[in-house]
């Protein structure tokens, strides 16, 4: 075969088996099957909502601050001596009742001291009858002798001699005040009752004029100190020269699990402002701490704990109540509008109480808020209600938590993938050949 006739051959081949190629690739092509196209999904996140309530409350301005005492006492011994008495409750933690005797001084060197003082008066008073005696006679001298009153009268009839002897009576009476006194100090009483911090004698120890007996804090008010905006200060009734008319307060203790209440009253506010944060600082009283007189028992207002104290505001005012967990970033609340999409609203906070935040009457009355946490929440964000009706205190209110991804994002919850087929269902299009 001529060498043109081999060239024109092979071209031809080669060109009809690229032909058939593409044929065979287009046929492929066209039997195909078509995998549909799926919208994206939205998919509504679950979140727990409550309705806002409108209500009357009076203001509660809450703080925190350290009990001290409202009296405190150094007990010191009056006297010198050996201390050979002393009270079972004079110790730290025991309670002594106003004018009890909480130790006792030797008292036998001043009860001879006061003997020579008794001594001592009735001598002097005996000098005085001897003096009058004498008196009496230089009279009936001097009217012997016709002497007329002058100057020299007053020496003649002795009356200095019997001045002097009036004044020494007098003296040695005062002795024996003292020296009584003395006796009566050799018991050293409490003034007022009081709870022992701390004892600094014993039996048999010798007790010197000064000396500290005992720390001691009167048990019928306790102080606590406690700092408010400075701001807040217009908002509460504050107490007169007097300390009455003050605002009343609820002092909190918490012990593990229970809580001590006690009602108090603001009696002061201190003449300087809090050195750390530029705040006023209040003293507010609490009657009977140690709840003696209540019958409360057991559970004391221990002085130096650190307590939550809520002052009372003046008047009511109309509010609307949120738990604080629901406020975001200080002054925001998560809605969810009518059309079941989140907003934020902007709030204006009225006062914080331990757990609620009390807000400006700013929203409308019914408006659903957001209490479950939403950690990629947007505005606009497709929300589905997980439990109507809930109260923003109950508990559990933050168990809903999903991860949702916002629409136009790809993404396990944004795109809905493709159904996959089952184990006994073959896949569309298998077995199948062009």
């Amino acid at each position: 075969m001529p060498l043109v006739v081999r060239i024109v051959v092979n071209t031809l081949g080669a060109v009809l088996v690229l032909g058939l190629g593409v044929f065979v690739s287009a046929k492929l092509r066209e039997s195909r099957p078509e995998t549909p196209r799926l919208e994206r999904v939205e998919v509504a996140v679950p979140v727990q909502v409550f309705a806002l309530q409108r209500e009357r409350a009076r203001p509660r301005f809450s703080s925190h601050g350290t009990v001290v005492p409202a009296r405190e006492l150094v007990l010191s011994a009056e006297v010198g001596g050996r201390i050979v008495g002393v009270h079972a409750q004079l110790q730290p933690g025991g309670v002594l009742e106003a004018g009890e005797v909480a130790l006792r001084i030797d008292d036998r060197d001043h009860r001879l001291a006061l003997r020579e003082a008794e001594s001592a008066v009735a001598q002097a008073e005996i000098r005085l009858r001897l003096e009058q005696g004498r008196q009496s006679v230089a009279a009936r001298e001097w009217q012997l002798y016709g002497g007329e009153p002058g100057e020299d009268a007053s020496l003649a009839l002795r009356e200095p001699q019997a001045e002097d002897a009036r004044v020494q009576v007098e003296v040695a009476r005062q002795r024996v005040d003292r020296a009584r006194l003395q006796v009566e100090r050799t018991q050293v009483r409490v003034p007022f009752t009081a709870l022992v911090r701390e004892r600094s004698a014993d039996l048999g120890q010798l007790a010197v004029p000064g000396g500290v007996v005992a720390r001691l804090v009167g048990v019928d008010h306790f102080w606590v100190q406690v700092t408010l905006p400075l701001d807040v200060l217009p908002q509460i009734a504050l107490p007169d020269h007097a300390g009455e008319g003050g605002a009343r307060a609820l002092v909190r203790q918490r012990s593990g699990e229970r809580e001590l209440e006690r009602v108090g009253c603001v009696v002061r506010v201190l003449g300087d402002a809090d050195a750390v944060g530029r705040m006023a600082r209040l003293l507010v009283e609490v009657s009977d701490p140690l709840g003696r007189a209540s019958g409360a028992g057991g559970e004391p207002l221990l002085l130096g704990s650190w307590v939550q104290v809520d002052v009372e505001g003046i008047e009511e005012q109309e509010v609307m109540r949120v738990p604080r967990r629901v406020l975001r970033d200080g002054g925001a609340l998560f809605v969810m509008d009518a059309e079941d999409r989140l907003q934020v609203e902007a709030v204006e906070i009225a006062w914080r109480e331990a757990d609620d935040v009390l807000l400006r009457p700013t929203l409308a009355e019914g408006v659903r808020v957001i209490q479950s946490r939403v950690p990629t929440a947007a505005p606009g964000l497709a929300l589905r209600e997980a439990q109507t009706g809930g109260s923003p205190t109950e508990e559990g209110s933050e168990a809903v938590e999903v991860h949702p991804t916002p629409v136009g994002s790809p993404g396990e919850y944004g795109v809905s993938s493709p159904p996959r087929p089952s184990s006994d269902e073959p896949a569309a299009g298998a077995g199948e050949r062009p």
